[in-house]
């Protein structure tokens, strides 16, 4: 899971420094704004999707079996 969100990260980042950009330039607030939706471009449209998806689902299976155990212990 962490492995879909790094190659994200890192593909992010290696696009924008691909741009000719400097890499301070990418954020100019706090760490987190440089991976907010607005700040891809549309060449990473399918990673962003697939990233999203992942966590999704498996955020949702997480949930359930969570859920399933609590109901079972009672």
């Amino acid at each position: 899971m962490g492995g879909a969100f790094l190659y994200l990260c890192i593909a992010h980042i290696i696009g924008y420094l691909a741009k000719g950009a400097n890499y301070a330039t990418l954020c100019d607030t706090y760490w987190p704004c440089a991976f907010f939706y607005s700040r891809f471009g549309t060449s990473f449209k399918l990673a962003y999707a697939a990233t999203n998806l992942c966590f999704t689902v498996a955020g949702w299976f997480l949930c359930t079996s969570e859920w399933i155990d609590s109901d079972e212990e009672q």
